[in-house]
This record gives structure tokens, sequence and C-alpha cells, in this order.
């Protein structure tokens, strides 16, 4: 037994009684059963469909007040998703495309009409509503899909865009999809990236086996410059061959992939400094060394003074380089202390003055109640010096140079772009010039060790790379702005001290330098160790030397005298000084120890910063300099930490 359709409501529209009842006899059919009613006019169809529902309506266009197709226009509105058959007795072409088109499922000439044609209109116009009403939806779903994407979307063909998504439209920059649509996408693309595109486009078109994804710039609407990564497939659109691409903005990953590429050129330079240095040191201990007892011996009026004091000069200018690249490679030892950035910049005014020239004025702007920070006093003055021998070359024709400091909160996006840096509070201290500016390509390499825009002889490339070693050493980062024949301005960012809320005074240098106690020098180098032996003795110390850490241990062990100090060197072969001053400290405990070494060990210290406690002397250093610091390490109150 087969089950009977639900019968199909239909209402029809026409002012002729007979013709209506014509249509009605038409549409009674046990195999398709319907249920008809009928409205007379365009008023009372507009009030039945809006009070009952319908499955077709059938129009007839020359109603009275139905004004032709204005009638379908009035029933579409009121009914959107009802399917309307138009009847009409006119047989013109113009009127039965218009009619389709303003939303008619089907078109009969009232001659035409038989039961056959007009059930078949019936089911043909239900059955076409139904599906035109599913491919609404789908697009619906598509547009809706295509919108909420997070990547920008993008249809063109022959480089003319056909379609573009909101986020494809926010990401070049622009407020609606009318500004790009019709547009060539080639002014969107940086010149020197379009060979990237053109060449993507070429292979997919070809279908050849590329990679999943490009990287390109784009420049935006207001002239900015972004970085993509694209995935494109080659597509049909309207018959037409094209491009459908996703664009994903990767700006961001770009920029933390350069840092890092100049970080680990910084690492590389770093560890060949590091090397370097050890080894350079040493020999600048030799000769300031050597020169300094035979200056002290001779005396000045000896006809090789002024010859001895060139290899002092030279010594220390070698001293100050072997300086810079321990600090480009944060390899040098900070012995920070809790400063006023205020303080320093008062220090070094007078001192800046001089090294820069009169035709460029100096003025400070120091911020009140500036917060404090841990840092080394030293090198927080050549990072000023340096930015300011910069800012000074870039106004060859005089100009004005201003130091400001302030409290500043750096926040988490400006951490983000500044690997290392904290959130919260920092003091900043900024140097501002009115020169020339750095051009965008300089501006890139600006912090890399050994690039410089001066000419040879004149620079050693190491100034800013320095500042740069020494502020990240630090703990903070710096910032450049610059813009052309305007000036630039570098700003260093360094956190805060936590362990004190005032600034320590600065320690006065012991007034005797001589002594008479004994002292273990431990050093595997022969030079080195002969030179530090000789200044040792020269002013009035007895040492026992050793050229080893296990050779010291068996010393120390032997030795029938009081051992006071020992002095030794961080790196040796074998056992680490470290390790040996604590062996001897452990049956010789009324031995204070001094440390000395050219560059930062993790024996003596963590990321850079002596371990808290210990005492320490940085290679190279002179006679003079050796003396003190074991005259302040013997006449300490308490014994330093090993």
């Amino acid at each position: 037994m087969t089950s009977t359709p639900d019968p199909i409501r239909i209402l029809v529209v026409e002012d002729n009684p007979d013709y209506a009842d014509v249509i009605g006899e038409l549409l009674r059919d046990d195999e398709y059963p319907s249920d008809v009613a009928y409205a007379s006019n365009l008023h009372a169809a507009l009030d039945r469909v809006t009070r009952e529902r319908f499955d077709v309506v059938l129009l007839d266009l020359t109603l009275p007040d139905s004004s032709g197709i204005e009638g379908l226009n009035r029933l579409a509105e009121r009914a959107p998703l009802l399917p309307v058959v138009v009847l009409t007795a006119i047989d013109n072409e113009e009127v039965t495309a218009r009619a389709l088109r303003e939303g008619a499922q089907d078109f009969l000439l009232k001659t035409d009409v038989d039961g056959e044609v007009l059930h078949r209109s019936i089911r043909y116009a239900i059955d076409r509503h139904a599906f035109e009403a599913r491919l609404r939806r789908s697009e619906e779903r598509y547009r809706s899909l295509i919108e909420s994407s997070t990547q920008g979307i993008l249809i063109h063909a022959d480089g003319v865009v056909a379609l573009a998504n909101r986020a494809l439209v926010d990401l070049v920059g622009l407020s609606g999809s009318e500004q790009v649509i019709g547009r060539s996408i080639w002014p969107f693309v940086v010149v020197e990236d379009q060979p990237i595109v053109e060449r993507m486009m070429r292979e997919r078109g070809q279908g050849m086996a590329v990679p999943d994804h490009y990287d390109f710039r784009i420049r935006r609407a207001d002239g900015a410059i972004a970085w993509v990564e694209c995935a494109a497939t080659a597509i049909s659109w309207d018959g037409t061959p094209a491009f459908m691409a996703t664009f994903l903005d990767v700006t961001a990953r770009k920029r933390t992939e350069e840092q890092l590429r100049q970080a680990q050129r910084m690492e590389a330079v770093g560890r060949l400094a590091g090397g370097i240095a050890h080894d350079f040191n040493n020999l600048l201990v030799v000769m300031s060394g050597h020169s300094e007892l035979l200056l002290e011996e001779l005396g000045d009026d000896h006809p090789a003074a002024p010859s001895l004091r060139e290899i002092e000069t030279a010594a220390q200018s070698a001293a100050n380089l072997t300086r810079q690249l321990l600090a480009l490679s944060r390899r040098q030892l900070l012995q920070p202390q809790i400063i006023d950035l205020n303080q320093v910049l008062k220090r070094v005014q007078s001192l800046l003055s001089r090294v820069i020239g009169e035709d460029i004025q100096i003025s400070l702007n120091l911020a009140p109640e500036l917060h404090y920070v841990l840092a080394d006093p030293g090198q927080i003055e050549q990072v000023v010096m340096n930015l300011a021998v910069n800012a000074r070359d870039a106004m060859p024709g005089g100009g004005r140079l201003v130091l400001r400091t302030a409290n500043v909160d750096v926040d988490s996006t400006c951490a983000a772009q500044h690997p290392g840096a904290r959130i919260g509070p920092h003091a900043m201290l900024s140097i501002t010039d009115t020169g020339s500016g750095i051009d965008d390509a300089t501006l890139k390499q600006v912090f890399e060790p050994f690039f410089t825009t001066k000419e040879p002889g004149k620079g050693t490339g190491l100034g800013l790379a320095t500042v740069y070693g020494i502020v990240k050493q630090s703990g903070g980062f710096v910032t450049v702005y610059t813009q052309l024949r305007k000036g630039s301005t570098f700003s260093v960012f360094l956190p805060l001290a936590e362990v004190a809320t005032t600034a320590e005074p600065e320690s006065a240098e012991p007034a005797g330098p001589r002594g008479t106690e004994t002292v273990l020098l431990i050093e595997d180098q022969y030079a080195v160790r002969a030179v530090t032996r000789d200044a040792l003795q020269r002013f009035g110390y007895a040492v026992i030397e050793a050229g080893s850490g296990d050779e010291a241990i068996r010393t120390a062990m032997r030795a029938q005298q009081r051992i006071d100090l020992v002095i030794t060197d961080v790196v040796l072969l074998g056992i680490s000084g470290r390790d040996a001053a604590r062996r001897i400290c452990s049956f010789r405990p009324e031995a204070r120890v001094l440390y000395i070494s050219g560059y930062t060990d993790d024996a003596i210290a963590h990321h850079g910063v002596l371990d808290k406690g210990l005492a320490f002397l940085e290679k190279p250093f002179t006679p003079a300099k050796l003396a003190r610091k074991v005259r302040e390490v013997l006449d300490a109150p308490q014994a330093p930490g090993i």
C-alpha cells in the first residue's frame, strides 16, 4: 500500500473568476493532491501569505492592483521564501526575463496551460526554490567561513582581485573590500619581492611541485612594510583561470628571527673574542707590568723613559680594545653597584665636553627622584661615552646633544620586541643628537660588531656593539629612534635595583699600597707569573710561586710559613683556580683569596656578575693596581669568599 503524499497548498491570485475555476479544475489531481486557495487581488494575496502557510503562489501579472512586475516584488518582500509561478497573457521575452530575474521560479502563458504543464511548473518552482534556498545557505556559510577566517584570503585572476575577505582588507590597511576588489595585486607587493610572487603563480599554474608557502613583503596602504606567509593554489573562477591565496602576517616572527640571527652572530663573535682576550690580556699584563717596573727603576729622567711611557699608553689602548671585545660578547665580568644614572651623567659631562668638541652643545635633562639601578658604574660610563662619540660623528658640523633620564614602565608589547627584557619599571638613559640620522639599511646592522660607516682607520666598528653587549649583560636593552637629517635617539633601559633604596657610596682607594705579608701566587703562564711576582716583591710582599693548581696545593701543604693571601688565575690547566683555592683554604683557613682573570668564567661568576663576596682583579692590570687590590683584600674587616 503506497502512502498518499501531503497536499500542496497553492494560492491562486487571479481576478477573473472563470479562469480561477479553470485553474482549480486543472489542479485537482489524485496523483498530486493540492489544497487550493484563491485571492482576487494583490492586497488580499499579501494578507493571506502573511497569515497562512503556502507551498507556492500562482500570480497573474495582469491584476489591476499588481502593476505587473511590481506586484511580484511586493509579494517577494512580504514572503521572500515563497516560490512564485507567474501567469500572463503577454508573450514577451523581455517581460519573461525580468520576471525570472525578479524572483519568479517559472513563467507560464495562460493560453498554454493544461493540467500536466501546470503541475510540472509547480513542482519545478518548488524544487528550484528549495535548491536556490540551499544554495543561498551554502553561500552564506561559505562567506561566513571566509569572513571569519583570521587569515587573509584573496582570489585574483590575471593579477586583478576578485574576492577579498575582512582579514585581507585589514592586512593591507584598508577599510572595506570594495577598496581592494577590481584592483591589481602588484601595488601591494614590495617591488623587490614581486619576482617571488610571479614565480609562485607560474609554478602553481603549471602544476609543479613547489613549496607549501612563500614569504614576501607587502606594502600597506599607510606605506608600512609587513611580512606575509602566502599559500596559493590554482583554481577556476567563473570559468577563468585564477589563484586563491591565503595570507598570514608573520612580521613579528620575522623580527624575532632577525633578533635570533643577530644574537647568534654576537655569540659567535663573543666566543672568538673571549678566547682572544684571554691570551691577549696575559700578554698585556707582561707588557704593562715590565714597562711600569722599569720606569719606576730608571726614573723619569732616563733616556728610555719616553719609550716606556709609550709602551704603557699602547698597552692601555690595547686593554681598552680587549674590554670592548669582551663587552660586545657579554663575557666581561661586571662588578655591579647600586647607582644613580643621574650621577653617572653628571660625572661624565665635563669629560664629554673635551671629547666631542666645543661645536656641540651638551645639555642634561635629568628626572628628579630617578630610580636606582644595579650596574657596573664604569661600564655604564663607557656606554654613555660610546653613544656620545657616535652622536658626535653624526654631527660633523656641530649640533646639540641632549642627555636625558626618566622612570619608565616596560609593557609586554615592548618586552616582546626585545628578547630577555623584563616587564615592569625601568630607569631610562637616552642620548639624542641633531645629526644626519640613520638610514634603514644601516639601522639593521648598527649594533653588529665591526660594522662601521666611517672611513678606513677612523673607527673599529665596536662602539655600538660594546654598548649593546654591556646593556644586555646588565639585564637591559637598547632602542633606536631615528629620522634622516633630523637626528637619532639611543635609549638604554635598565631594570631597577631590588636590594636597596639608596645608592652605595664609592669606596675610597686604599692609602698604603705596600705590605710584608706572604702571598701564594698561582699562574700557569710563566711570563705573567714572573712579572706579577716581581711587582709583589717590589711592594714588599714575600711570594711563593706555583704553576698549576695541583702544585699550589702541594706547596701550601709543605710551606712552613703563614700564607696570608692566595692570588690565583681562574682558568688553569688541570684543576681550576676556584677549586685550588678551596682546597688550600680548607687547611689554611687564615688565607684570603684574590682571583685574577682576563674574562668571565663560570667558576667565579653567574651570567657575568661576580659571585657575592669574592675578590677579583681583571686582567690586564698594572703593578700599582695590583698592589692597591692586594692591600684592599688584606685590610678588609671580613675575609672575602672563596
